[in-house]
């Protein structure tokens, strides 16, 4: 989930693509929209999509964009998570590279590979802080 955006001010509507703050959710009803989003485009998808999922005023979800890669963020969110977590499953650009190779991978799901509520706090051009709601920071870059 997108908290905060480095050039709001630069956006008529204050959103832009990269986050300054972003925190990680479980939640079904998200997922089911993103992988439905995904197999109205490709009804049997290979490889890693986006999904920009925004509310409405009333709270009910729309996708935005669905993109054939990754957010920018999310090589930044595995090495990050990984980091902290010691457990090279979540760093997906290296999952990338050991498949390119044609090397194993350990099973990871489809959904959630990420720890629910981790904020990620950044900054272009800086360093990286992983912190979750209950924990201390903690620098990764």
């Amino acid at each position: 989930m997108r908290l905060e955006y480095p050039f709001k001010h630069i956006s008529l509507s204050g959103i832009t693509g990269t986050p300054t703050v972003a925190k990680t959710i479980h939640e079904d009803k998200i997922n089911k929209i993103g992988v439905a989003a995904v197999l109205a485009l490709d009804p049997k998808p290979h490889g890693f999509y986006s999904v920009d999922i925004k509310e409405d005023g009333n709270g009910k979800p729309h996708v935005t964009e669905v993109d054939g890669k990754w957010h920018t963020t999310a090589p930044l969110w595995g090495y990050a998570v990984s980091k902290v977590l010691c457990d090279i499953k979540y760093n997906l650009a290296y999952l990338y590279l050991k498949l390119g190779y044609e090397e194993e991978i350990p099973n990871i799901p489809r959904t959630n590979l990420f720890p629910e509520n981790y904020y990620l706090i950044r900054q272009l051009d800086s360093g990286v802080v992983l912190i979750t709601d209950k924990g201390k920071p903690r620098e990764i870059l």
